[in-house]
């Protein structure tokens, strides 16, 4: 669970570019969900807006609860 959608750290410039992650077009995913299952379920676009907000804000949470510390102990060793 410590690879869990990480924030995005800088590389350095002489390392070659890493193969694009697959999460690149979550965007798009957010944003075309609450409209197929708006369209599929009566009421859908509104109960699938809702549960994303709740997974980004769980997502926020576990960020500011692990990387924190994460950090913290980096830089004690």
């Amino acid at each position: 669970m410590d690879t869990f959608l990480p924030p995005r750290i800088p590389e350095a410039q002489d390392e070659q570019p890493k193969e694009p992650s697959p999460f690149r077009f979550g965007l798009l995913l957010l944003v075309a969900l609450p409209v197929f299952t708006g369209l599929v379920f009566e009421n859908g676009s509104a109960f699938m807006v809702d549960l994303l907000l709740v997974l980004i804000g769980c997502l926020l949470l576990y960020w500011s609860i692990e990387y924190p510390w994460y950090a913290q102990v980096k830089h004690e060793l």
